[in-house]
């Protein structure tokens, strides 16, 4: 599944050609999970169990404007207005997820769930606020990328679900 400013769409060949699904305003993010799809649009959280051919709106306020959808392998996640870090008004910028915990990047901090989002942590690298600029999820592992403050940039992999980070590779910015 793909989607640009208005439309949804899916392929079933590998992205050698794309059928338009159906049509929602602003769709911020797209997630599959579990058999069903969801949409995170400014309209609210969406999620179709038949291939995206229809779509229900899930909750209520609390998902008023979705902009980050993650899943682990019993929860799915939507970051909006509802699921902020501890201090008031640090808004969620993007969710990851892992197969065993989700990942919260906030104005500069990572936190980390392992409990369904009962609880969260705060993950230092070497010591100081992660400051990532980039954090993608493939299979069991975790890449990110900061900017130190000398600049350049540095990759950096995680294996155990969030918990520690090492350097990959450096560069300049």
């Amino acid at each position: 599944f793909a989607s640009n400013s208005t439309e949804i769409f899916e392929t079933v060949d590998g992205g050698a050609s794309w059928k338009s699904t159906s049509s929602h305003p602003e769709v911020q993010d797209l997630l599959v999970s579990g058999g069903r799809v969801f949409a995170a649009t400014y309209e609210g959280l969406r999620v179709s169990s038949d291939g995206g051919a229809t779509w229900t709106k899930l909750g209520g306020e609390a998902y008023s404007t979705p902009f980050s959808l993650a899943a682990t392998s019993d929860h799915v996640f939507a970051a909006s207005k509802a699921l902020r870090r501890a201090a008031p008004g640090d808004a969620v910028y993007a969710l990851h997820a892992t197969k065993g915990a989700i990942l919260s990047q906030s104005d500069g901090h990572l936190l980390r769930s392992t409990d369904g989002g009962a609880t969260w942590t705060e993950i230092l690298i070497d010591g100081e606020t992660a400051n990532l600029s980039q954090l993608a999820v493939r299979d069991d592992k975790i890449f990110a990328i900061k900017h130190p403050g000398s600049g350049g940039v540095i990759v950096l992999m995680s294996t155990d679900d969030g918990q520690t980070f090492e350097v990959r590779g450096e560069g300049p910015s």
